[in-house]
């Protein structure tokens, strides 16, 4: 049994780099048209066409057409807000399954454990050192090996395939019920996994619970990607961005060019180090409420905005 799960340094800059296209495209108009464009990159007519199209912002874009209301009246939309709108139903759709897929992972995971543990009562598990812990991955491996070796746990191992083969049927069924009551045309597909095409129920379930794992810790990725907001712009009066606590979105923050961050809440997590990056970020603690003094936090500000310039 191998667990096809990259290395996890690979993963975290997977998640970084998910994570920063997404925000950027949901906030950049330029960054969302820029991907556009490596989207179609192999297509040079498609990508003729998306240039033309280009516009600094969705105004601009209407009045080729006489106006926003001519616009409208046409149904028309830039190539680029068409783009950002079909990137949020996606999202949407990976969100709104986000609840199947924790369930999956819950489920599946409760079946390896008890798969697992069941066997290791019978001694089919050899002994390690101590302090030495196997990975999951090992832990199968070292099972079916020892079922070939002893016909009690192949027994025993046998029972289990068919006991899994029957779990991973009426869990397709109730995967398939989840997306009718929903009104989906489609689930996820998890063909080889669950249902009938299942071969190796045990195998097959902790292959689908390493992918399912993947999956979650992704979307979880995007959701969060996906909750900020952009800051407004108070340029040319003052070079600063001002936003609530959803326009914390360091991604576009750092193409904004933007270099110090100050928060003004008393409990809104700092971001990490490794999140900040070269932001630098100061924390005037300040109460939402009424009597709260300022001028001392002015003072502070304006001197971090000195600083900053």
């Amino acid at each position: 049994i191998v667990a096809r799960r990259p290395p996890k340094m690979l993963v975290r800059d997977m998640d970084q780099k998910a994570a920063s296209l997404l925000e950027l495209v949901l906030l950049d108009r330029a960054s969302a048209q820029q991907v556009l464009l490596e989207a179609v990159s192999c297509n040079s007519a498609a990508v003729a066409a998306i240039e033309a199209d280009w516009a600094p912002n969705e105004s601009a874009w209407a009045e080729r057409l006489g106006g926003k209301a001519a616009a409208d009246a046409r149904g028309a939309v830039s190539a680029v807000k068409s783009f950002n709108e079909g990137v949020k139903a996606a999202l949407a759709v990976a969100l709104q399954q986000q609840g199947l897929l924790e369930m999956l992972t819950d489920v599946v995971e409760s079946w390896i454990e008890n798969f697992t543990a069941d066997l290791k009562e019978m001694g089919a598990v050899p002994s390690k050192k101590p302090g030495l812990k196997f990975s999951q991955t090992r832990e199968l491996q070292d099972l079916s090996k020892e079922a070939s070796k002893s016909e009690a746990v192949q027994e025993r191992l046998s029972s289990w395939q068919e006991l899994l083969r029957a779990k991973s049927q009426a869990l397709a069924s109730a995967v398939d019920d989840w997306a009718e009551r929903r009104g989906l045309r489609a689930s996820l597909s998890f063909r080889g996994f669950l249902g009938q095409s299942v071969l190796n129920p045990v195998a097959d379930a902790y292959e689908l619970l390493v992918r399912l794992r993947q999956l979650t810790s992704r979307v979880k990725v995007l959701q969060g990607a996906s909750a900020v907001s952009r800051p407004a712009d108070l340029a040319p009066k003052a070079p600063l961005f001002v936003g609530g606590a959803t326009s914390l979105c360091l991604h576009l923050l750092r193409k904004l060019g933007v270099t110090h961050i100050v928060n003004c809440t008393e409990d809104l997590p700092a971001p990490s180090k490794e999140e900040l990056g070269k932001l630098a970020w100061h924390r005037l603690t300040l109460a939402d409420a009424e009597d709260q003094d300022l001028q001392s936090a002015f003072e502070e500000g304006l001197r971090i905005i000195a600083e900053a310039e």
